[in-house]
């Protein structure tokens, strides 16, 4: 059973459906949940600071240590730092997945939704896939243009 508020559970109580042992222990498990819901609140984690992280400094993994990808943030820096080694390939890959994160991801490790207003978070990953492909076309990277 899930109950919205304590008011609830005293209506249940007073009509003999739940009796004294069931009330209390209802009451208990609708406060823990309530605490519960709150720590989580507290720990989600911004999603502009992520996406600054994402943008700036993707190829180290920065943003994915900051929401709890500890593994995936591993793996982007070790690839990161060995990239000179075998001709800054596992640099561009890393680039690509970081952009990829920057403009997918919305939870952090433990399932939380990055905390923000949601029409903000895409306009400003919109905003920033337009600079990329402007620095892109200024740059001459984008196929079939020259320098």
């Amino acid at each position: 059973m899930d109950f919205e508020n304590l008011d609830e559970l005293k209506t249940l109580k007073a009509r003999g459906v739940l009796n004294e042992e069931q009330f209390e222990q209802y009451k208990n498990l609708a406060a823990r949940k309530i605490l519960r819901d709150r720590k989580e609140a507290v720990r989600s984690k911004n999603a502009f600071i992520y996406m600054a992280l994402a943008y700036f400094t993707g190829t180290l993994g920065l943003h994915n240590f900051y929401i709890g990808h500890y593994k995936r943030g591993f793996i982007q820096l070790f690839l990161s730092l060995i990239s000179f080694y075998m001709f800054y390939l596992p640099l561009l890959f890393v680039a690509f997945w970081a952009l990829a994160e920057f403009l997918f991801v919305s939870h952090s490790a433990n399932g939380m939704p990055l905390k923000g207003n949601k029409a903000a978070i895409w306009l400003w990953r919109l905003v920033g896939l337009a600079f990329l492909a402007f620095q892109a076309q200024k740059y001459g990277l984008i196929l079939g243009q020259s320098m």
